[in-house]
């Protein structure tokens, strides 16, 4: 597999916010990164959409009247 540090380092920093680690570069480290990632981006994704749409609670249910 090749990695593009630069990239890594970038990605890291995004979702982590720390430096990459020498740990980050193995299938374990590559998963749990990702893994974050896909987290974070569902919960910005779910304060979005409370924010966008005002028939939805802080915890992204419904309110019935």
């Amino acid at each position: 597999m090749q990695i593009d540090y630069d990239t890594l380092a970038q990605f890291v920093l995004a979702v982590h916010n720390r430096p990459p680690q020498p740990r980050d570069v193995t299938p374990e480290g590559l998963s749990f990164l990702m893994e974050a990632a896909t987290a974070r981006l569902q919960s910005l994704r779910a304060a979005l959409r409370r924010q966008q749409d005002p028939c939805l609670d802080n915890f992204g249910r419904e309110l019935h009247s």
